[in-house]
């Protein structure tokens, strides 16, 4: 039986176990080699009968003493059985008991271990197959668009333009979701830096725009062509094309809810 280490005693209870169930084999072959039947006592005043039952038949056996004694014998295994099978199932309950709040105390120092580990790399990288890390680490061509105005360090590093695209960027990164920010997208001749490029667990890709100038018309425009062209370039919405605006931001529970319903699902 394997062990728990350093539990001595884990180790203690599975010796007993160990030894109930040699015990409990040496009784039971003990018992196949013993006669047929089961004695049965009587006493009439002073004196005491015997008896072999078969079947509900009993026959007397008191001048047959080796019989009797097999017999007594036979009895006595017989509750031995029992009570040896008693102790196995309580050591067995025990051992389980123990394995499963030593299995807890283990999850729950592995969480407090990961807790440490997020806060001693808040880029999140560790959470990551080596690939994925290299996607997201590979040198990519970005926005140089007005660089003065990523104002804003995530919990990955990056810097990005607004707080409400540092709440998605740190949220991905919580969720462990990998992404390129403002990665450089050539599409219909025109090229793009969407948001969020984000690498799924078939290596497609989902774009996720952030739109926080609305009102602007200018601003309104350009966003109504590049949706143009993301949709003809094979971007839908609510598919590979996620794009949220100010009101979205309010909500962090919303926010969660767009990113389970059309990402966590597919992404890595």
């Amino acid at each position: 039986m394997r062990f728990i280490e350093g539990s001595s005693l884990l180790e203690m209870l599975s010796l007993m176990l160990d030894r109930k169930k040699m015990e409990l084999k040496m009784l039971g072959d003990e018992l196949k080699k013993l006669p047929a039947g089961d004695i049965v006592v009587r006493k009439n005043g002073n004196r005491i009968f015997f008896y072999r039952e078969i079947g509900g038949v009993q026959k007397g056996i008191t001048k047959n003493t080796n019989l009797c004694r097999a017999l007594a014998r036979k009895c006595v295994v017989r509750s031995e059985l029992i009570s040896c099978e008693d102790d196995c199932a309580v050591l067995r309950e025990a051992i389980s008991m123990i394995v499963r709040l030593a299995s807890a105390q283990k999850r729950k120092r592995r969480e407090k271990t990961l807790v440490r580990i997020d806060a001693a790399f808040p880029d999140y990288c560790h959470r990551y197959r080596r690939d994925v890390v290299e996607w997201m680490t590979a040198p990519y061509r970005k926005s140089r668009f007005m660089p003065e105005n990523l104002k804003y360090r995530t919990k990955s590093g990056i810097w990005v333009r607004s707080k409400s695209e540092r709440s998605i960027a740190d949220l991905l990164t919580e969720l462990g979701i990998p992404f390129r920010y403002e990665a450089e997208l050539v599409i219909n001749g025109r090229t793009y830096y969407p948001d969020f490029l984000i690498l799924c667990e078939d290596g497609t890709l989902i774009i996720w725009e952030h739109f926080g100038m609305v009102d602007d018309s200018e601003y309104f425009i350009k966003m109504c062509r590049k949706l143009e062209d993301y949709g003809k370039a094979g971007f839908r919405a609510h598919t590979n094309l996620i794009c949220t605006y100010e009101e979205d931001m309010a909500d962090e529970d919303a926010l969660r809810g767009i990113i389970d319903r059309y990402i966590l699902s597919r992404s890595l």
